[in-house]
């Protein structure tokens, strides 16, 4: 069985851009390079026991120590790019017995602090699951005490002749310990999660005034660039590793957008920019009742590197609801080894082990893998309602298996025969359809072809949308 699906693009993409057309490439984009800020969005969320949550306070020390020594090394005028938080790293790979010694002084001194050592036990128990602002809440508590562990151990080995200071205002910011620890477990009294709770309201108050304090700073020291890694380090970082320890879930992922007709105004304005563009209508082939086309690119990595060869990707339908996908994280680390997950996560310095491995044993391993496989796609196939005249479908690369982080490794061709045919926009340049005219003329004389398809879309006053009318003239044999 035959179906079509179409993808709109400009034509500088197709053309002297990027050569999509003459390449017969087809460009998987990033979730950054999506029009939605809501792609992938994951409604990620945190319920444990005290092992988990401290094994986790125990990693934001621990990546924050690594970004502070980045910076200590190379200033703070170090280039951005190298501020990566190690959310993968674990207190096994601290590469020297001294390493390991001095964080293990860290961990010490952090959680010396009242607040730090009763977080674990107030958190775990929450008889609702704690979502990314209340974590923020917390982390923002914990962060000046977890910098001054870091900073304190440091300046006692020499390594530091002074401490950098932070903003109170991004500590307890006047809130002492005692009624901090009154209002947690007032949350943990509610019983039900609701949107219209007691801790809903704190903490969309709380991130706010946050928010807004944050951009009063970087405003305030807007000129002062040789200084962006001293504010990350000292109010940027929670926020950006609780965004990247969701690498730690699922893997980056890329995606190549098609539609289900091409019929749509807005689509034609907003993908085929304005109707100057093009629309490519491909030909997909069922497999297992699925829409799929065959593409060329990595298969896999042999001695020589990587394995180049055809293989059917599916095109997955997107779904327009108003909730996204849900994610228990501390069950859902699908990225980690078993010895990690169970050293970094599970068990504590008494090799007890956490209740949230349970999944591990009473889960048959397919089970998890199949649910786990397909929650990932849930959410990067999972937009609001205001999308939903798109009629999306979407090819899904992720970086599991293999790195795609090079946007030249996420250029993967289509096979010329699966190219049914090229619809031009109303306002698409005669000039620019003669370009497209002479590289498909030159494909189709390559490989023989004599059936390629030229339409031009035109506005049907009968149903008041767009319709691609075939041009029949456009013949090689009648040019």
């Amino acid at each position: 069985m035959c179906n079509y699906i179409y993808r709109m693009r400009s034509l500088d993409a197709l053309l002297d851009g990027y050569h999509e057309l003459e390449n017969q490439e087809i460009y998987f984009a990033s979730n950054d390079e999506l029009n939605d800020p809501m792609e992938g969005f994951r409604d990620i969320f945190w319920h444990g026991d005290e092992i988990v949550w401290k094994n986790f306070l125990t990693h934001y020390l621990l990546c924050l120590e690594h970004v502070f020594s980045i910076v200590l090394v190379g200033g703070t005028s170090i280039d951005k790019s190298l501020l990566n938080i190690p959310v993968f790293k674990g207190e096994e790979d601290l590469n020297t017995d001294d390493y390991k010694e001095s964080f293990y002084s860290m961990r010490k001194a952090f959680f010396s602090h009242d607040l730090v050592s009763k977080l674990p036990k107030l958190l775990a128990g929450r008889n609702s699951p704690i979502r990314k602002k209340e974590m923020v809440f917390y982390l923002r508590l914990i962060h000046p005490l977890a910098l001054d562990s870091i900073q304190s151990v440091l300046l006692s080995e020499g390594f530091i002749k002074e401490k950098v200071s932070l903003p109170t205002s991004f500590g307890f910011g006047g809130l002492g310990a005692e009624k901090f620890f009154d209002l947690v477990n007032k949350f943990n009294s509610e019983v039900l999660e609701s949107k219209d709770s007691l801790s809903e309201t704190v903490f969309d108050l709380s991130c706010n005034t946050l928010m807004q304090m944050q951009l009063i700073l970087e405003y305030n020291h807007r000129n002062e660039e040789h200084n962006y890694a001293k504010l990350f380090i000292v109010i940027k970082f929670p926020e950006e590793y609780l965004s990247k320890i969701e690498e730690m879930v699922y893997p980056n992922w890329y995606t190549a957008c098609f539609m289900g007709d091409c019929t749509n105004s807005s689509s034609w304005g907003k993908y085929g920019y304005n109707h100057t563009g093009v629309c490519l209508k491909f030909k997909t082939k069922e497999v297992n009742g699925l829409n799929t086309i065959s593409l060329t690119g990595v298969i896999g990595c042999g001695s020589n590197g990587d394995i180049i060869g055809n293989r059917d990707y599916t095109f997955e339908k997107v779904n327009y609801e108003d909730e996204f996908v849900e994610i228990d994280f501390f069950k859902s680390l699908g990225r980690l080894s078993f010895n990690k997950l169970y050293s970094q996560w599970y068990e504590n310095e008494n090799n007890e082990l956490s209740s949230c491995a349970d999944w591990v044993n009473d889960t048959p391993i397919d089970d998890w893998r199949k649910q786990y496989w397909e929650n990932f796609i849930k959410c990067v196939t999972t937009k609001t309602k205001d999308w939903q005249y798109e009629n999306e479908h979407r090819l899904i690369i992720n970086d599991f298996f293999h790195d795609y982080s090079k946007k030249e490794s996420r250029k993967i061709k289509y096979n010329f025969d699966d190219l049914e045919g090229i619809i031009f926009g109303i306002k698409t340049p005669n000039s620019d359809k003669v370009k497209i005219m002479e590289i498909i003329e030159k494909k189709c004389r390559v490989s023989g072809r004599k059936n390629f398809n030229f339409y031009q879309a035109e506005y049907c006053r009968k149903s008041g949308q767009i319709q691609p009318v075939k041009l029949n003239l456009l013949e090689f044999e009648n040019i």
